[in-house]
């Protein structure tokens, strides 16, 4: 496979600066919400083993599904930093892979936040939205996309270019 010649974009450089930054964060809160699962479960273990009253004992039992949640919400934190960390790294280093994946995280960041708009109402994600919305117009233009291409490819698609509009 031949190396891209194409110079990055100036776009597709901010694009990875922010897919690493996104990236990292994620991955902070998600290490973060494991270590309070694990604090709160702590908390209700001990707090169930000591002589407690009907109220105390009720209220600790409520709790215990919302250490799941916090698990199942560190989770996906990890996987959602993973993944932008990983689209990062393939937009900077102007892989088409990457440029796939980060064309994919948007379309699915645009139909989860437009999801969530319709049932939940009111204005989540604000930022999420034009920056996908941003991904996926910038990621589409020709003059981009090619830039991604091995040389061999690049040259490839050119001649078509020419070939149809002559």
């Amino acid at each position: 496979m031949q190396p891209n010649t194409e110079p990055r974009p100036t776009g597709v450089s901010a694009l990875a600066i922010l897919s690493i930054i996104g990236g990292l964060l994620m991955l902070g809160l998600g290490l973060i919400g494991f270590q309070k699962s694990f604090d709160v479960a702590r908390e209700l273990s001990s707090a169930s083993s000591a002589d407690l009253d009907t109220l105390e004992a009720s209220i600790a039992t409520l709790l215990q599904p919302s250490v799941a949640a916090m698990r199942f919400w560190a989770v996906v934190a990890l996987l959602e930093g993973s993944v932008n960390s990983i689209t990062s790294v393939g937009l900077w280093m102007q892989r088409e892979w990457g440029r796939v994946l980060k064309l994919s995280y948007s379309w699915l960041a645009i139909i989860l936040v437009v999801l969530q708009a319709l049932f939940n109402g009111g204005a989540a994600n604000i930022i999420a939205l034009p920056l996908a919305i941003f991904s996926v117009w910038y990621l589409i233009k020709p003059e981009v996309s090619d830039t991604f291409l091995t040389s061999y490819d690049l040259r490839m698609r050119r001649q078509m270019r020419q070939q149809q509009t002559a």
